[in-house]
């Protein structure tokens, strides 16, 4: 295993031990880009990491330096002791997703399944759209469609350039130009379907608020919060008119396929 670069922030600096990881008889040293030694036992990398080769760190005169920070290494180091396994519906997207990454990169098995089921259960509470991003490009590049699937709806407003750029396997990208189709479709006759809300005593502002609604369709961001695009301040009279409006948007999103569909 080829050695990363050191961060220079801590090249100077006396590395400190885990105080989890740091047993006398571990045969195998790693150390975070932070500075945090993990002691590790061979054997257990030799069963649960199909991604750290045990015959190639020799003694524990050798460090083995990786690019992950200590709280990054110290749960997925936990996922290869018996013991209780950390639970993963309790982290912050911030440490999730790291940790996805590196049981990924290092085949950690049980910390990658962890990982994607608490993924494809949607995002997080903490996460925003950036981070929606973040993991659908993480789903993508690991093979991960349950979790795409679960997120696409969220990302209906992403210009394809950018969308090509995070999901370079053309498989996930042509999937996509399907799906997203399909909701510039919806948008399209949201705003065809109804061209007047028609009220004798006050023509001019529903007018007004026909030419707003339109303009707030004009991009797929409109649907992905129907209920604040179609709210407006308007007389009891077009209310109705108004929620049938919505009420047909609303039945052809559920029509959409899911993303995956478009996989198979």
């Amino acid at each position: 295993m080829s050695e990363p670069p050191k961060d220079e922030k801590y090249e100077h600096e006396e590395p400190e031990a885990s105080q989890i990881f740091c047993a006398a008889d571990a045969d195998v040293v790693f150390q975070s880009a932070d500075n945090v030694r993990f002691s590790i036992h061979r054997k257990n990398l030799e069963t649960n990491a199909g991604a750290f080769v045990p015959s190639e760190f020799k003694t524990l005169d050798e460090v083995v330096h990786l690019t992950e920070d200590a709280r990054t290494l110290d749960l997925l180091f936990k996922f290869m002791y018996p013991q209780m396994l950390p639970n993963v519906d309790k982290l912050r997207i911030h440490i999730l997703l790291p940790l996805a990454e590196a049981a990924e990169k290092y085949e950690v098995f049980y910390a990658t399944d962890a990982c994607v089921r608490r993924l494809s259960s949607g995002l997080p509470s903490d996460g925003s759209q950036d981070d929606a991003i973040k993991i659908f490009e993480f789903a993508g590049r690991h093979d991960h469609p349950g979790i795409m699937g679960v997120l696409a709806p969220l990302l209906i407003d992403t210009p394809l350039p950018k969308m090509l750029a995070m999901l370079p396997n053309l498989k996930y990208f042509s999937a996509w130009t399907l799906y997203q189709e399909h909701w510039h479709t919806v948008r399209q006759h949201a705003v065809q379907s109804r061209t007047i809300l028609h009220c004798d005593y006050h023509p001019t502002a529903h007018y007004r608020d026909l030419c707003m609604l339109n303009r707030r369709f004009a991009s797929l961001t409109a649907l992905k919060d129907l209920e604040a695009t179609m709210s407006l301040k308007v007389c009891g009279i077009i209310i109705p008119a108004l929620e049938d409006w919505q009420a047909e948007i609303e039945a052809e999103i559920a029509d959409i396929p899911k993303y995956t569909d478009f996989l198979k």
